[in-house]
């Protein structure tokens, strides 16, 4: 199968990977999280694994899935410098099912439907913080 997103690999954190932004989302998805006592995450669409990495340092279980191999290649080395036990699958979302069968997380939230909320929640926070 050819890597769909082999050219936005190569320049995928240069674009999105603003450290900031991935530690300050997962600041937030924290808050979120510990009060329904989630311990695990399954990001589906992980890119290159900027929230995985945020979230897996905050003590999460992560499992990062995405249909790039070349993402889930930066994601792994990613994870591996950081010293992290982060899992990162090559799979397609819609076969998520199937790819994860064998998978045990206490708790799964698909961060993915979280990212446009959370985005603007977070861009709506930081303004009236700079206002004040």
């Amino acid at each position: 199968m050819t890597d769909p997103f082999r050219f936005e690999a190569k320049y995928y954190d240069k674009i999105w990977g603003l450290a900031d932004r991935y530690k300050a989302e997962a600041k937030f998805l924290n808050q979120m999280l510990k009060e329904h006592g989630a311990h695990g995450i399954l990001d589906l669409g992980c890119g290159t694994g900027g929230h995985c990495i945020e979230l897996a340092k905050l003590g999460y279980d992560v499992v990062g899935l995405d249909v790039s191999e070349l993402m889930i290649e930066k994601a792994s080395e990613k994870s591996s410098k950081e010293g992290l036990q982060a899992i990162f699958i090559l799979g397609d979302v819609t076969q998520t099912s199937t790819i994860l069968k064998n998978a045990t997380l206490p708790s799964a939230w698909v961060i993915r439907l979280l990212t446009f909320w959370m985005t603007n929640h977070l861009e709506k926070h930081w303004t009236k913080q700079e206002r004040s």
